[in-house]
């Protein structure tokens, strides 16, 4: 299957969520921001951030995938290590000794352990359950993708993947941290913001 690039994931991304702003969102957009939320706007707010955050959390993994199928076919055809593939490969620094009887080439064993790691990787991919900020660590530096550094992104990244905790394990009328649609569509702003760095450095790679 072919993965779809970053431009095409991230556009994805941002026709999602705008399309579950416009459904659950914006209708209370207008209210107050120190005005009690009613049980329908919570319900509301709880949808979008719900629905939000699984789009992120695809966002990233699709671009994750990206990078690592790039890996493996920049060696594969250039036979080149940037410094993605590099960063890879550390990740796996200890993970098998070399075979002195073997004569296989350097290429070789890199293509190997390129092979052996996408497995584990698609594994890891498959297992995540988040988009914070410690999920994004762990699926974006094998790679060798930095988050961006701006700690007010990262705090809001953080605090909507809160509220997507909150909102998806708790009953509905329990749920005080989603105070205001406008403090929500705030954080996701920020996180939609978040996303494009995050695709922009991806952009940037070396291959």
């Amino acid at each position: 299957m072919t993965m779809p690039t970053p431009d095409e994931s991230l556009a994805d991304l941002e026709a999602t969520i705008g399309a579950v702003r416009t459904r659950y969102l914006a209708p209370h957009l207008a209210h107050a921001d120190l005005a009690i939320p009613s049980p329908e706007e919570r319900l509301d707010m709880g949808a979008f951030v719900v629905l939000a955050h699984a789009a992120l959390e695809d966002f990233f993994e699709r671009l994750a995938l990206w990078v690592h199928g790039r890996i493996q076919a920049t060696w594969s055809v250039r036979g080149k290590a940037p410094i993605p593939t590099l960063a890879t490969i550390l990740h796996l620094r200890g993970r098998r000794k070399v075979d002195s009887a073997t004569s296989s080439t350097i290429f070789d064993r890199v293509h190997e352990e390129l092979l052996e790691v996408a497995k584990d990787y698609s594994n890891l991919v498959e297992h995540n359950h988040g988009a914070s900020s410690s999920y994004l660590r762990e699926l974006l530096y094998p790679l060798g993708v930095d988050l961006p550094a701006d700690a007010k992104l990262i705090g809001s990244l953080d605090s909507f993947c809160d509220l997507r905790g909150d909102a998806a394990h708790r009953a509905i009328g329990m749920v005080t941290t989603i105070s205001s649609a406008k403090g929500v569509d705030a954080l996701a702003s920020d996180c939609l913001q978040f996303a494009k760095e995050v695709k922009a450095s991806v952009t940037l790679l070396s291959w």
